[in-house]
């Protein structure tokens, strides 16, 4: 485990330190260790029991100074001076940390950038909120190619809110429009009496909207409409608008307008064409109107 040494060299425990009034630096340190000179092992040995022989009658044998004749012994070694390897002097390196107080000033500079990060991150969740609540003003009024630019600051539906008419949330990879009051835990794709789908596909391709996050971001087989083209995908989690980056075309996919005989080949609801050198989206189904022609109001100009 590293240590952790102050500025004279004594050593800390990490819940010592105070890292809001100083930080830890790495250092590397050398480390210098003294020669020991060698000292030679002295000991002795103690006799712990003696083990004498005996005759046939069990009396000790004596030998001819009149001594018991000893047989065995139980000894131990005692150490009187420890033995000491003798070793050179040398340096090592060790990695520390070393704690170093914060100055005053930079105590001082430290609280006003704290400061200032605070000042701006609430100056730029202001900012945020505004251009959510002046979108959320206008988008009513906006085309559906205008609502995709800027769908990614509208709001997500949220289950617990309530909204009333002409209200404009993300949800999924669509955007919806309240038809008039609508009550909580209403979900957009599936109370189309409550909601309007702004986003409806286009001959069966979905429109291109705005990601927001990695969640609601394309895959690489995603195919959308765009600017009156169809696109292919060409990564994942693609938050890239057609035309600027990640997307390849599949060419301009809106067909030429041409008048329905009847009901069979009328324009549905959603569809895009060409006429007159500019792009039109049907407004309803059953459409067999031209166009752009005068009082004509079920066709809708893409912008």
């Amino acid at each position: 485990m590293t240590r952790i040494l102050d500025a004279h060299g004594n050593e800390l425990q990490y819940d010592d330190i105070d890292l809001n009034a100083g930080k830890l630096v790495d250092e590397t340190i050398t480390v210098h260790h003294d020669a020991v000179e060698g000292v030679e092992e002295v000991s002795h040995v103690e006799v712990l029991k003696e083990y004498y022989e005996t005759g046939p009658d069990g009396t000790p044998v004596l030998d001819e100074d009149g001594h018991k004749v000893v047989f065995g012994k139980d000894v131990k070694t005692i150490v009187d001076v420890p033995g000491v390897e003798a070793k050179a002097a040398y340096d090592e390196q060790e990695e520390i940390q070393r704690y170093i107080p914060y100055t005053a000033e930079e105590l001082d500079k430290i609280a006003k950038e704290k400061a200032d990060a605070q000042a701006s991150a609430a100056v730029a969740a202001a900012e945020k909120s505004a251009i959510r609540l002046i979108t959320q003003k206008i988008a009513p009024s906006l085309s559906t190619d205008e609502l995709m630019q800027v769908a990614a600051i509208l709001p997500n539906w949220d289950a617990s809110k309530t909204y009333v008419a002409d209200d404009i949330v993300r949800y999924q990879q669509s955007l919806y429009q309240a038809h008039g009051n609508v009550p909580a835990n209403t979900v957009p794709d599936t109370a189309t009496d409550k909601w309007m789908d702004l986003t409806k596909s286009v001959d069966g391709v979905a429109r291109w909207i705005q990601p927001n996050s990695a969640e609601n971001a394309y895959d690489s087989a995603a195919v959308v409409m765009h600017d009156g083209q169809q696109w292919s995908s060409n990564e994942d989690y693609n938050m890239h608008e057609p035309g600027v980056d990640g997307w390849t075309s599949k060419g301009d996919a809106v067909a030429e307008w041409t008048q329905p005989t009847d009901a069979n080949n009328a324009y549905a609801e959603g569809a895009v064409v060409r006429h007159n050198g500019k792009r039109w989206v049907s407004t309803v189904s059953g459409n067999v109107w031209e166009p752009g022609a005068s009082g004509v109001t079920q066709w809708v100009e893409l912008r």
